[in-house]
């Protein structure tokens, strides 16, 4: 017997196969770009942090790295940070970002990051 595919269960697009719902996501909630604070440090484009003003953004620049006390507690406001080569983001760091949602590395590789941490807290 020869498994038969039924057309109407083959998306016609990419993008209609984005259509079905997955009961594993999450809900997106709408949010306003003014609720959304963005930490960038050591000196990443100030054309992207005037970018990210005009839209609305809460954006804080530095343009060193901070120390990972400083760190800690900036980073438990923020939804998402910037960074460059010399901030670390352990998982003692990551464990106080209770807002966080995206990281940004503006370099080389991302070994300054603890990525496995970061990805089981999503």
């Amino acid at each position: 017997m020869v498994d038969t595919i039924k057309p109407s269960s083959i998306p016609i697009s990419r993008r209609d196969s984005f259509n079905t719902r997955d009961t594993r996501t999450r809900d997106l909630k709408p949010f306003h770009s003014g609720d959304i604070k963005i930490l960038l440090l050591e000196n990443v484009s100030a054309m992207a942090v005037d970018i990210l003003k005009k839209a609305g953004y809460q954006v804080e620049f530095h343009t060193k790295a901070l120390d990972k006390d400083a760190l800690i507690e900036k980073i438990k406001d923020v939804h998402a940070v910037g960074l460059r080569s010399k901030t670390k983001l352990t998982e003692e760091v990551l464990s106080h970002a209770n807002k966080l949602l995206t990281i940004g590395c503006f370099c080389i590789g991302t070994n300054q990051v603890d990525l496995s941490y970061a990805a089981s807290r999503g």
